[in-house]
């Protein structure tokens, strides 16, 4: 029986033994040798943006919309993907646009191009113009935002981000679609050794917009509008717009993660078809807009201490709209037309 007991004990320690062996050497194995380590300079770790918002404390979706730069699509059509986001455009191309997040519509649902609203914009830059190579990611919060966009979003805010990863590129792109409508986009970028990086994004729309809409249609004879609706095609609702938005500054130096200076040109021509009533005409009647908008843009990390970051973004818009409408005729939706009485001489 003790035999037995001592048998038992030296097999157990043999084991012990055996596994504290095999302990020691694999510490040894996986040891570093501190004195042959290579200190590093600073390294910036890029995670996924993308996750990283979703993740945040805030109710908020992040689109990545970087697979979607070579598409026909523009933002709106993007955006209305987006659960809890209803986007309605009034008409065709260069149409009004209205945004319904969560129930909020209008001034309730704020919009901004990389943290700064774009309020006093021109509507060349509306979210139904833009292309989706202009922007990175769309950050749609619902609810609370943070106060990086003020107090006054009560429905809600979309952040659309631009790309200015430091990398060289050409992004370009045109589609053609119904009613003569033509959409292209030409996006380089460049970023030199030194830091110093230029950017450009140009595009531009046009469309006929002469789709057919079913209306009361005028008797040019009797002057006097019909109780029967017909169909009938648009005439005078062509429209087009360009835009150009130039960039030049530096990034990744020792003073400034990125400093860059923007210039963006814009230029709008929207014939009007109809007003509020389908069954008032034009014929003559349109709105031309032409905008001039300056920037900057100043981000650094760690600013004086550790974990202080500061940024700084201003634009100013300077827009300039003409409504004209000098003809004095009264317009079918046939595209004929009888002067009125004050232009009869």
């Amino acid at each position: 029986m003790i035999r037995s007991i001592n048998i038992r004990m030296g097999v157990l320690a043999l084991c012990v033994w055996t596994l504290v062996s095999s302990a020691y050497a694999q510490h040894r194995k996986d040891s570093v040798d501190f004195k042959k380590t290579q200190h590093l300079g600073e390294v910036v770790v890029r995670g996924n943006q993308v996750k990283r918002v979703n993740s945040s404390a805030f109710n908020v979706t992040a689109v990545d919309i970087r697979r979607l730069r070579n598409t026909n699509l523009d933002l709106a059509h993007i955006l209305d993907r987006v659960s809890g986001v209803k986007v309605r455009e009034d008409g065709g191309l260069g149409s009004g646009v209205s945004i319904n997040l969560n129930g909020f519509t209008g001034k309730h649902v704020k919009q901004f191009i990389d943290g700064v609203p774009m309020d006093g914009s021109s509507s060349s830059f509306g979210i139904n113009n833009i292309p989706a190579s202009f922007a990175n990611r769309i950050e749609v919060y619902k609810g609370v935002v943070p106060v990086d966009f003020g107090g006054d979003a009560l429905g809600g805010a979309i952040n659309i981000v631009t790309d200015h990863s430091p990398h060289t590129y050409v992004d370009a792109s045109y589609s053609y679609g119904s009613f003569n409508t033509h959409r292209s986009n030409l996006s380089p970028g460049w970023t030199g050794n030194n830091g110093l990086t230029l950017r450009l994004n140009a595009y531009q729309n046009y469309s006929d917009n002469d789709y057919k809409v079913k209306v009361q249609w005028t008797d040019l004879e009797i002057n006097a509008v019909s109780n029967e609706e017909a169909w009938s095609k648009r005439f005078h609702d062509r429209y087009h717009n360009e835009a150009v938005i130039f960039q030049i500054g530096l990034v990744d130096k020792k003073w400034a993660d990125k400093l860059m200076f923007g210039l963006n040109y814009s230029h709008e021509y929207a014939q009007i078809q109809n007003a509020n009533l389908m069954k008032i005409v034009f014929g003559g009647k349109y709105r031309t807009a032409q905008g001039w908008t300056p920037s900057l843009l100043y981000e650094k990390r760690n600013l004086v201490v550790p974990g202080l970051n500061f940024r700084l973004s201003a634009r100013y818009d300077m827009v300039k709209t003409n409504n004209v409408d000098t003809l004095s005729r009264t317009y079918s939706w046939t595209g004929e037309y009888n002067l009125t009485p004050s232009a009869i001489v």
